[in-house]
């Protein structure tokens, strides 16, 4: 929404590409907390930085709560960044709150296991599931149809295509690459030149 609104106070036409699932991810957000829920987001910031998508979402969101607050409504209800186990325990609940676990849509489930499992243990029946509004289909996809490939006898090394410092999706599939075989990052065909794979004597197949 800042951003919205400082493009239009500079007269700029914008197009809106936001990916349907972050949309409907917002759209999710925003419902629940009309209704006095809470949100627990699962989104990445690093050194106060928040992910393009983090900041979206919780954006939005922030906006929603702002609004109605300042219609005056007394029941209205607040996000949570959750990154980790540790931010899980920070967040408390009201007796008979409830709150609506969201997931930023490049996350991994293996990456977000640990936070859901510390979620549901605290909160048990508060947390509300109910609704998969969170990672991409393709991303999941991707990550299962790697951790099939990482998982054979005949893969020797995994190669990931994209930038692993500006794609959250590029990242975790070479972190999901590293814990089963040698993996590379590449940008670009020229970075095929003198590729190697350092912790083996180099892979036969990958």
């Amino acid at each position: 929404p800042e951003d919205d609104q400082k493009a239009q106070e500079k007269g700029l036409i914008t197009i809106d590409t936001t990916c349907q699932l972050v949309t409907k991810v917002q759209n999710t957000a925003t419902r629940a907390v009309e209704r006095d829920e809470e949100v627990i987001y699962l989104g990445s910031e690093k050194k106060g930085v928040m992910h393009p998508e983090t900041r979206s979402v919780i954006g939005h969101t922030q906006h929603e709560i702002a609004r109605r607050q300042k219609a005056g409504l007394d029941h209205v209800g607040s996000i949570h960044l959750a990154q980790t186990p540790e931010d899980a325990e920070s967040i408390e609940l009201a007796p008979g709150q409830t709150a609506l676990l969201l997931s930023q849509t490049t996350k991994s489930r293996r990456e977000t296991g640990a936070i859901r499992h510390h979620l549901a243990e605290k909160f048990g029946p508060q947390l509300n599931t109910s609704i998969e509004a969170g990672i991409c289909h393709a991303t999941n996809n991707r990550q299962q149809a790697l951790e099939t490939y990482g998982a054979r006898e005949d893969i020797d090394g995994i190669i990931v295509v994209g930038d692993i410092t500006l794609s959250h999706n590029t990242h975790e599939l070479a972190r999901l690459g590293e814990s089963m075989k040698p993996t590379v990052a590449l940008t670009s065909e020229q970075e095929l030149n003198g590729l190697s794979f350092s912790k083996t004597n180099g892979p036969k197949t990958i």
